[in-house]
């Protein structure tokens, strides 16, 4: 393709994602309260060679699924998560943000004596020379032992229900108890039947239970860890012996500043080059991906505009400084693509 015409497939990508309208998706996974504090550091404590802080901001964002989940909903989508809070202050706040975002919350399951799942990140910088913050410790709180037999049927048959009427499923897993090898296997076993596109963001440790998901996405170092485990030369055997074995219609794989890719079981790898020199952070990065991807799918592109789509999402989350958070809208998304386009003219001139 010549780049003019390259640059009027970027402009009409970008403008049918900002005319993007209608559509509903079910969201499955573990919900996970990001909370971060920020600060100033100019001494080390007078007991222990560790910095102090002192706090000068406070923020608390919702995460994991719930953050795909925001991110649909500004897409354009109709959104409804399928996870599990506590019976704490947590869990109210995490049901308090999805009401002032105008999300539903009939799928959220209330769990008698269960923890909400919290991750504080503290962030801070030196008084003088020092411009962008660091993390300086991280903590997490959460759950210990498994969602109860009621509440896991409760789950269940939420997922059930709302399957009847979705366009796209997606299924985020952080580990946290929400999706099991069970609720995995009837979504999954579900959405076939009806004919929903299914996209899976997997523990590496749960893989058989994502068995015949349309689309699954990796990051290329749990495809190189992979890789290690079963005794093979690249991240491409191994996906396509995933491919093979769990019989995913395709991988997604993310590659950080070096781009996207895309695997099926006996073709050609096809891949779009990132554009950026260095990543910012990456906080977020699974939830643009599966975002983008679910939009794309939906408005019937094609492979490689698909990967286009879901890198300038990627890049997004890769170029933000600070502690920021991003949740993907329709014209952000629309901009980036843009952008694509309009560096693509420029190094024409």
């Amino acid at each position: 393709m010549s780049d003019p015409d390259q640059v009027r497939r970027l402009q009409s990508l970008a403008n049918q994602v900002r005319d993007f309208q209608g559509g509903s998706a079910v969201v499955v996974g573990d919900v996970v309260l990001d909370h971060h504090v920020s600060g100033l550091v100019d001494k080390l404590d007078s007991g222990a060679p560790v910095p102090t802080m002192v706090a000068h901001s406070e923020v608390t964002l919702l995460g994991a699924s719930a953050h795909v989940a925001l991110s649909f909903s500004r897409l354009g989508l109709d959104v409804n998560l399928v996870t599990i809070v506590g019976d704490d202050d947590d869990g109210q706040e995490v049901f308090r943000q999805f009401n002032a975002a105008g999300l539903s919350t009939e799928a959220i399951v209330t769990c008698i004596g269960r923890t909400t799942s919290r991750i504080t990140r503290h962030h801070g910088r030196r008084l003088e020379g020092q411009v962008e913050s660091q993390l300086l410790f991280r903590l997490e709180r959460s759950h210990e032992g498994d969602v109860s037999d009621e509440d896991r049927e409760s789950l269940i048959a939420k997922t059930k229900h709302l399957l009847d009427s979705t366009n796209v499923l997606v299924i985020s897993d952080y580990g946290r108890g929400v999706a099991d090898d069970e609720l995995l296997q009837v979504a999954l076993g579900k959405a076939k039947e009806a004919g929903i596109i299914t996209i899976v963001d997997p523990k590496l440790t749960r893989l058989t239970a994502t068995s015949g998901a349309d689309i699954v996405i990796f990051e290329r170092r749990g495809l190189e860890l992979l890789a290690k485990r079963r005794e093979l030369s690249s991240p491409r055997l191994v996906a396509q012996e995933l491919l093979s074995e769990f019989n995913w219609g395709g991988l997604l794989e993310i590659r950080g500043v070096d781009g996207v890719a895309f695997h099926r079981h006996g073709e050609s790898l096809q891949e779009v080059q990132g554009g950026l020199v260095r990543a910012e952070q990456s906080l977020g990065l699974h939830d643009a991906a599966a975002a983008a991807l679910a939009i794309s799918k939906m408005l019937g592109f094609d492979i490689d505009e698909t990967l286009i789509t879901v890198n300038a999402a990627c890049e997004m989350i890769l170029s933000l400084k600070g502690q920021r958070e991003l949740i993907l809208d329709r014209d952000s998304l629309a901009d980036r693509i843009n952008e694509l386009a309009w560096d693509l003219r420029i190094s024409q001139r």
